[in-house]
C-alpha cells in the first residue's frame, strides 16, 4: 500500500455541506483537495484512506475524479474554501494597512490600498452619466413613435415628455437658447 499523505479532520464545527457528506472519508477527501489543489485529486483520494491496488493509479485516478465532480463534494469544497478565505482576512487587513501606512511605498500602491479600503467600507466614488437622446431631429423615428403610440393607445406625453410631444403634434416652438444646441 502506498504511503498516505497526512490530512487530518479539523476539530472545529463543520458547515451543513460538509456534514451532508456520507462519511469522514469524504470529508478527508474534500480537505485533501483543498490542501493538494485540483491536480491532487488522486493524492487526496489516497490520503482520505480509500483502498486501491498497489500500482493501480489509473483506478484511483478514475475514482478520485468521480468523487471530485460529485455535487456534494463541490458544495463542501465551496463551503470549506469560504471558511479558509475568511480566516485570511486579519492577515490581509494587516498587509493592506502596512501598504497604506508605508510612506516609502509607491504612491500608486498606497492609493490602490486606500481605494480598496474605501470600496470595502462602502465609501464608493460617485459616477455620473449623462444620456442624451437625439430624437428631436429624427422625424422618421418620431412619426413611427406617434403611429405606435396611437395604435396601442399610449399617450405620447407618457412616452416622450412635453417638448417632443408638442414637436410631433406640430405645436412645437424651439425655445432652447442658442448656447445649448
Amino acid at each position: 500500500m502506498a504511503r498516505r499523505e497526512d490530512v487530518k479532520l479539523p476539530q472545529g464545527e463543520y458547515g451543513p455541506k460538509m456534514k451532508a457528506l456520507p462519511n469522514d472519508r469524504w470529508r478527508l477527501f474534500v480537505l485533501g483537495l483543498l490542501q493538494f489543489g485540483e491536480r491532487g485529486q488522486t493524492k487526496a483520494y489516497k490520503a482520505a484512506g480509500y483502498k486501491y491496488k498497489e500500482g493501480d493509479d489509473l483506478g484511483a485516478r478514475v475514482e478520485a475524479s468521480k468523487m471530485a465532480h460529485d455535487p456534494r463534494v463541490l458544495d463542501a469544497l465551496h463551503e470549506e474554501a469560504q471558511k479558509a478565505l475568511k480566516n485570511l482576512v486579519p492577515m490581509a487587513l494587516r498587509v493592506v494597512g502596512d501598504i497604506v501606512d508605508n510612506e516609502d511605498a509607491k504612491d500608486a500602491d498606497r492609493l490602490t490600498g486606500i481605494k480598496m479600503v474605501f470600496d470595502r467600507a462602502g465609501l464608493h466614488g460617485v459616477a455620473e452619466q449623462r444620456v442624451v437622446h437625439e430624437l428631436a431631429d429624427d422625424t422618421e423615428m418620431l412619426a413611427e413613435i406617434r403611429m405606435l403610440a396611437q395604435r396601442n393607445g399610449v399617450p405620447l406625453e407618457s412616452l416622450l415628455g412635453g417638448r417632443l410631444t408638442k414637436q410631433i403634434e406640430g405645436e412645437y416652438k424651439d425655445v432652447t437658447p442658442a448656447d445649448d444646441k
